[in-house]
């Protein structure tokens, strides 16, 4: 990615941190500062040409959290395609959740969710 394109992305991800929604800011909540079984999580992370909702390093995981928008077909098809190539290139691996689902969980209940999917992972190997 040339600089000039980096920086617009990660300015825009900057913005997004300031302007998160309520379920990322729930989600946030119960990640943030090792809170969910010891890992670290950042948020709105630059991978690629892409921005992650929340992104673990030490296992390459991602977690995104998806609004009713992402039920419309050409957005649905724009996530998978931009998993498909995360998942290829950079050797990530994902956790949707959506906004219903944020709600609906308690606060533990999400952490065990997420950690589920945390602790399934191997751990990944360093090029």
């Amino acid at each position: 990615m040339r600089r000039e394109n980096y920086l617009q992305v990660r300015n825009y991800a900057r913005q997004m941190r300031r302007e998160m929604t309520w379920a990322e800011r729930r989600v946030w909540e119960v990640i943030r500062q090792r809170r969910c079984g010891g890992y670290r999580f950042l948020r709105q992370r630059v991978v690629g040409r892409f921005i992650l909702d929340f992104y673990c390093a030490e296992k390459r995981f991602a977690l995104e959290i998806d609004g009713e928008i992402h039920l419309r077909p050409d957005i649905a098809q724009y996530d998978q395609n931009r998993e498909s190539h995360l998942r290829s290139e950079d050797n990530l691996s994902f956790l949707r959740l959506t906004n219903a689902e944020v709600m609906r969980l308690s606060d533990q209940e999400l952490s065990q969710h997420i950690l589920e999917a945390l602790q399934t992972l191997p751990q990944p190997s360093l090029p």
